[in-house]
């Protein structure tokens, strides 16, 4: 850690609003506000809420924006907590359904363009195999999106957070 080189823990999985609150994490989320670096967490929106809540300047990847959470809870969440940034793996069939972009997804792009990741999560050897199609299902919803939009959600909200010069400020 003292190099300087991570920027980030995770994937990691809590799906107990206690878990969240163990002197563990609150260690780790010591550390992490520290030395700058970003959590990832897979979980639903209360463990989310728990972890967030122990200090503001936490910066925190919700993994598969909580897997099944609709858009009204991830904005909700997105309002409350201004260091929370959405993964979007394993979310395009919800984000666009029959080749057209859900509206309430759409409304969430558009509200907070600034915090939202793409991510293939190939977690499994075999995953790689479909790696150009999960890439291909991002981009077709992407093209959906004013090209601003897109781009910050395609790639330049990551350079920000991940940057060459270490973890970025956050700005709105």
């Amino acid at each position: 850690l003292k190099r300087g080189f991570y920027k980030g823990v995770g994937e990691f999985h809590i799906f107990d609003p206690a878990d969240a609150a163990s002197p563990q994490i609150k260690a780790l989320i010591r550390l992490a506000v520290e030395r700058g670096i970003v959590l990832q967490i897979h979980s639903d929106s209360s463990s989310v809420e728990t972890l967030l809540s122990h200090n503001k300047k936490l910066k925190v990847i919700w993994a598969h924006a909580g897997m099944s959470e609709p858009p009204s809870v991830i904005r909700k969440m997105m309002d409350r907590y201004v260091c929370l940034w959405i993964g979007l793996s394993f979310r395009a069939d919800d984000i666009s359904r029959s080749g057209k972009l859900d509206p309430d997804w759409q409304s969430l792009f558009m509200r907070h363009p600034n915090r939202f990741l793409i991510g293939t999560d190939t977690y499994v050897a075999e995953r790689w195999a479909f790696y150009g199609e999960l890439v291909a299902e991002h981009r077709a919803w992407l093209a959906k999106l004013p090209r601003r939009v897109a781009e910050m959600i395609a790639y330049r909200n990551a350079m920000r957070l991940f940057g060459s010069g270490g973890v970025a400020g956050l700005s709105k």
